[in-house]
């Protein structure tokens, strides 16, 4: 998990500590409206943490079998046929 969701993930959790804390229902409910937008800023953060993840790991796998691909093609250069 990135620093940035473990920072969303920390506000949404200190968010519903100062709800419980509230004695006014209208300030709780803000508390809470905050924790969820924090909740959900968390969501979108880990998902696209995820989806560089699997980006990094397709263009690792294109790039090995480009380079194998790549050394099979010197290889046959390796010893070209003489007349």
């Amino acid at each position: 998990m990135s620093q940035q969701s473990t920072f969303y993930l920390t506000r949404a959790a200190e968010e519903r500590g100062k709800a419980a804390a509230s004695t006014l229902a209208n300030v709780r409910e803000g508390h809470l409206r905050a924790a969820a937008a924090w909740d959900a800023l968390a969501s979108r953060s880990v998902k696209a943490d995820r989806m560089r993840e699997e980006e990094e790991r397709r263009k690792a796998e294109v790039k090995a079998s480009e380079e194998t691909r790549s050394g099979e093609d010197m290889a046959h250069m390796a010893f070209p046929l003489t007349q």
